[in-house]
């Protein structure tokens, strides 16, 4: 082991300038470490902003899609609603000319009842639109 001697001024100061490069080096290092933490903190804030907004579209997707569903249940149901009314107002139709015909006395109870089932679906319908 060689111990170093420090009667040259030259290597003293070459060491002292090493000292002082080291020390500039760590402390820009420092500040450029503060800096980057600070641009961390910036971007983890903004990602939890976006996450936030993210989940909360998300969810109103999932509630949107839940009524389309059922939009669509009660679409369909309308439209089995509308074709049952045709029908009757057909089976309607056929019965008034039935009906017409004096000698046919049953088909005028028959179509008293025919009117009273297509009674019950235009206000079932009826509720039904209100519902929605």
């Amino acid at each position: 082991m060689k111990l170093v001697t420090f009667e040259d001024d030259r290597l003293l100061d070459e060491l002292n300038f090493q000292f002082l490069f080291v020390e500039r080096s760590v402390s820009a290092l420092q500040a450029a470490y503060a800096h980057e933490k600070a641009a961390h903190s910036e971007l983890k804030s903004r990602f939890e902003v976006l996450q936030k907004r993210y989940d909360k579209q998300n969810e109103e997707l999932k509630f949107e899609r839940q009524e389309i569903k059922i939009l669509k249940t009660e679409n369909k149901q309308l439209r089995e609603k509308e074709l049952s009314l045709k029908e009757k107002l057909n089976n309607f139709k056929q019965l008034s000319i039935i009906v017409k015909n004096p000698k046919n006395v049953d088909a005028i109870t028959e179509l008293n009842t025919k009117l009273d089932e297509y009674i019950r679906y235009v206000e079932e319908t009826i509720n039904l639109l209100h519902t929605l």
